[in-house]
């Protein structure tokens, strides 16, 4: 919303000026009104150390094609995104409340409180009580946050997200230390497999396995050898650990290792093993829950370093860590092109905005195309509609595609075929109509004889007319046919019929089957399809052939 606001998006028609004002608190002392990227902040009041901010900002929003256009809205998310961005780069705590502020910013806990943790004690400045910032460091901020709004829209998503993390990291030290490490390691993982490329080689497998690996290879064949070598560095996690370290490295420089005001850095030879225990102990906790390593949480050592070691292993410690994510996201933002204007669909980028697939009483019935596309579409928007009990015309529809049935490929003949069958079953037409698609149904019959999807749905839907289904294929075959439909079912161009139908159809496949551990794996499926609808969920329990239970669901149907 923040970069949606900037107008780099807009083209230029009508704009909807909205001026905002809007609240935040924080330890940061700010004296001087200052502006960001279009946001004005000003120091308003002082309680007890903790300062309030009024923030003004024109939520402006450009006029929308067509009758409806929203003018005002969201203003609460862009000061949630002002309110992640002043904490990330000026390295303090802001929020709607002051509670929450003091709350965070508490340096010590009174004997009785039932809080476990002191968040202050975990880092090294962001939480402590009257946080001054000088023009130099606003400056240089305004800078750095101009660079993200300059982002292009992916990049800034990207990164905005990374920010968030960042942000609800912090918040997290308050109960649980743990967690609030690991989503920065989360955050950057992120950000690394979004914009690395990296491909490991064999000189970054694991010291230990290599090596037993390598007095092996020696006792076989050199190009069998390099084969094996290359399954293993296909290994997904050894390229998401690779890509991490060689991202994060690429942008830890000089001004991170010999930076100002910050006691006790970790060394550049130490820092690619921290971040691989890094990585590694935050597998541990997300895979198993096993607790990050406790010095690491500790406020004593957390607060005033940047790593500790273990049995001489370097581990970041909170802060450390806190410091790797700030930078490397500067840098990357700093390096990242620049786009003064883009022409995106700014309008998917607002909060709480989704695309609907429309439903299918919004183009069934429209004749568009003498292509006969989308008639797939239509046989499941038409049995949608049976189930439904929607009406549907789509005579000039199934015009289109009788006239042109002999140019379209295999799969739209079934799925227009079966169509018609369904159109001509369930909607009274007059005698001349009837004639007309019997006519095209007779010249076509034999087509039922084909084992698809099409037709077996054709069994599933009860209607007058009784067609001959005789299928050559064996059980396996037909079996085959229905586990594929159901592995494809989730994408956007297969098929996926109602819950019902699909029973139906189950039910059918167990009938058809002599081996009865087929039948019960069959019936069973059907069961748990049914388990949102009672009624045919009863029918498939009772104590009933396969024939009487899909009769009975016909009959409900």
């Amino acid at each position: 919303m923040l970069q949606i606001i900037s107008g780099k998006f807009y083209q230029n028609k009508e704009i909807h000026n909205n001026p905002t004002q809007m609240f935040l608190y924080s330890n940061a002392n700010i004296e001087n009104e200052f502006e960001i990227v279009g946001i004005k902040i000003k120091q308003v009041d002082n309680i007890d150390n903790i300062y309030k901010y009024s923030i003004n900002f024109d939520n402006k929003i450009e006029q929308q094609s067509g009758n409806f256009s929203i003018v005002n809205a969201w203003s609460d998310v862009v000061l949630f995104q002002v309110k992640n961005v002043l904490t990330f780069y000026f390295d303090s705590f802001w929020d709607e409340e002051e509670y929450v502020v003091k709350k965070m910013c508490k340096e010590r806990i009174k004997k009785g409180s039932r809080m476990e943790y002191v968040p202050a004690n975990y880092v090294r400045s962001i939480l402590n009580k009257e946080r001054k910032v000088d023009e130099k460091r606003i400056l240089e901020e305004k800078e750095n946050v101009s660079n993200l709004i300059a982002l292009s829209r992916e990049d800034y998503v990207t990164v905005i997200t990374c920010i968030k993390t960042y942000c609800a990291s912090v918040r997290l030290l308050e109960t649980d230390p743990n967690l609030a490490y690991s989503m920065l390691v989360f955050a950057l993982e992120s950000l690394s497999q979004s914009y690395d490329k990296y491909e490991p080689k064999w000189e970054d497998y694991d010291e230990n396995i290599k090596g037993k690996l390598e007095k092996k290879f020696k006792m076989m064949d050199e190009t069998l050898a390099e084969e094996i070598k290359n399954i293993l560095l296909k290994n997904a996690h050894l390229k998401l650990s690779k890509r991490f370290l060689h991202f994060i490295l690429n942008y830890l420089n000089d001004d991170f290792y010999f930076a100002k005001d910050i006691s006790n850095k970790i060394q550049r030879d130490d820092v690619e093993r921290a971040l691989k225990n890094a990585y590694n102990i935050r597998s541990r906790y997300a895979h198993a829950l096993k607790l990050i390593i406790d010095q690491s949480a500790v406020d004593n050592i957390s607060k005033v370093s940047d790593y500790f070691r273990n049995n001489r292993e370097p581990y970041l410690t909170y802060s450390g860590l806190l410091r790797v994510m700030k930078y490397v996201v500067i840098e990357f933002v700093g390096q990242k092109e620049k786009v003064e204007r883009e022409s995106i669909d700014w309008q998917k980028g607002l909060p709480g905005i989704i695309d609907v697939k429309l439903g299918p009483e919004f183009w069934m019935s429209k004749n568009e195309s003498s292509k006969c596309e989308g008639a797939s579409a239509r046989l499941q928007g038409y049995i949608e509609g049976l189930m439904e009990k929607k009406a549907y015309d789509i005579t000039d529809v199934m015009k289109t595609y009788i006239e042109n049935f002999e140019h379209v490929k295999e799969e739209s003949k079934r799925s227009i075929f079966a169509l018609c069958i369904l159109w001509n079953a369930t909607v009274k037409h007059d005698s001349e109509k009837k004639k007309y698609y019997n006519d095209f149904i007779e010249k076509h019959i034999s087509r039922l004889n084909v084992c698809c999807i099409q037709n077996m749905v054709l069994l599933a839907i009860p209607f007058k007319e009784n067609y001959e289904f005789e299928w050559k294929e064996s059980e396996e075959e037909i079996e085959k046919i229905i586990l594929e439909y159901i592995r494809n079912r989730k994408k956007e161009t297969s098929f996926m019929f109602p819950n019902i139908i699909e029973t139906i159809i189950y039910l059918r496949i167990a009938e058809k089957f002599s081996c009865v551990e087929r039948q019960i794996f069959w019936i069973e499926k059907a069961k748990y399809n049914s388990s949102n609808n009672p009624k045919v969920l009863k029918i498939i329990l009772e104590d009933s052939t396969i024939s009487e239970k899909i009769d009975a669901i016909c009959e409900y149907m």
